[in-house]
């Protein structure tokens, strides 16, 4: 077939880690202990006060702020250190995604993937 193009709808694939339960979960994950929840209930609070709250209710909509914000310098990086997770390094983000459920992964994800498998010859 060629050489194939795709392009993420929104501006970085990070941002489709933007997801307040797998993140809590991640920082749980992390911590592997109760006394992280106070740095749980900061990170909800951070997101309550500075995500538009169209976000806050329904994070896998489709937001021109989403499609926009750049989640790695920005929105992640901001949540975590709300959460006591200051130097934390964006290559160490795939484990966010590891803490992910399937409701929770946006469907371009998947499409992405999809196409990958397809343009290799698997079927997904």
């Amino acid at each position: 077939m060629g050489l194939q193009r795709l392009r993420w709808r929104r501006c970085a694939p990070e941002i489709h880690l933007v997801h307040l339960d797998s993140l809590a979960r991640f920082v749980r994950h992390l911590a592997g202990t109760d006394s992280v929840e106070p740095n749980v209930s900061d990170m909800l609070a951070y997101w309550h006060y500075h995500f538009p709250p169209v976000i806050v209710q329904e994070p896998l909509g489709n937001h021109v702020y989403l499609n926009v914000a750049k989640a790695r310098t920005q929105l992640l990086l901001a949540l975590l250190e709300a959460a006591g997770l200051r130097d934390l390094p964006y290559t160490r983000y795939h484990e966010i995604a590891a803490q992910m459920l399937p409701e929770e992964i946006h469907p371009e994800v998947s499409e992405m993937l999809d196409a990958i498998c397809r343009a290799f010859g698997i079927e997904p």
